[in-house]
């Protein structure tokens, strides 16, 4: 079937609780000698006492629909709780169906609750392929680098190593709306300072752990411990002192204290021809 048709499939079975199967007519079958013989009855009842076959094809076979228009297995498929359904979008498999599953289900089906980091980065990674939406995905990255913070990856030398390592083979949003290789984006801290290619982070409130983060990934760090002024050739700029002349005559009024026009003309031209 269809996603969709399977979707509403699933949906009407989820919104309603889970009953197990009864075996029990099966246990007090009265096995005659022959059925002994032939299909060893006692071993079969033994077996029968804790399996369950609707279980067992439910969790093994049965298909799901998913937000990747593709059914799967329920171990591939991520519960569609709202934090999940908000990070991975169709970018990777969630469950969807039209209404939250029942606990009864999820006591035999192993629907995966969380993201890991390996999950979250491929989550990254997906993301980065599909450049027509980056402007409608920049709150959901900057809701996965909140997730990263969060669950403390960034303080694990094996996982820390592994962002590191996903940072030199992927790419990364950036302000312009593009997605580049982290080490060509920076991130500056300094008021007033800019560059060509700034990551983009959204509103992240925790900067001391987003620089952590980025800096794993590989970005370029500016901040006021580590920035310094390269001047290969010191030039004037005469700019300054040409703006400051246009408006002398202002700041000398400002200054007068009731003096005459003819003064502030004549201060004015001095000024000009000390300046030549």
């Amino acid at each position: 079937k269809s996603n969709d048709e399977l979707s509403k499939l699933v949906s009407i079975l989820f919104k309603n609780d889970y009953i197990k199967t009864d075996n029990s007519r099966y246990l007090d079958y009265r096995w005659s000698t022959e059925e002994h013989i032939r299909l060893r009855g006692d071993f079969w009842k033994k077996a029968l006492r804790g399996f369950q076959m609707r279980e067992m094809l439910l969790k093994n076979f049965q298909k799901y629909p998913t937000t990747i228009n593709e059914p799967l297995c329920c171990e591939e498929v991520f519960l569609n709780t709202d934090i999940n359904v908000n990070l991975c979008g169709s970018y990777l498999p969630v469950l969807d169906i039209n209404c939250k599953v029942k606990e009864s289900w999820l006591q035999i089906l192993p629907f995966k609750r969380d993201l890991s980091l390996n999950e979250l980065l491929s989550l990254l990674t997906n993301i980065a392929l599909d450049f027509d939406n980056s402007e409608g995905n920049r709150e959901r990255i900057a809701k996965i680098y909140t997730r990263l913070l969060e669950d403390f990856y960034i303080y694990d030398d094996t996982n820390r190593n592994l962002i590191q390592q996903w940072g030199e083979k992927n790419k990364i949003l950036a302000k312009d709306g593009k997605f580049y290789s982290p080490s060509e984006l920076s991130y500056i801290t300094l008021d007033g300072f800019t560059s060509k290619h700034q990551v983009d982070t959204g509103k992240i409130e925790n900067k001391e752990k987003l620089l952590e983060l980025l800096k794993l990934f590989g970005v370029k760090i500016y901040t006021e411990e580590n920035i310094e002024a390269l001047c290969d050739i010191i030039q004037e700029d005469y700019k300054i002192s040409t703006r400051l002349l246009s408006i002398v005559s202002i700041l000398a009024l400002l200054a007068s204290d009731g003096k005459d026009k003819d003064y502030f003309e004549n201060k004015y031209v001095e000024q000009s021809v000390e300046q030549k």
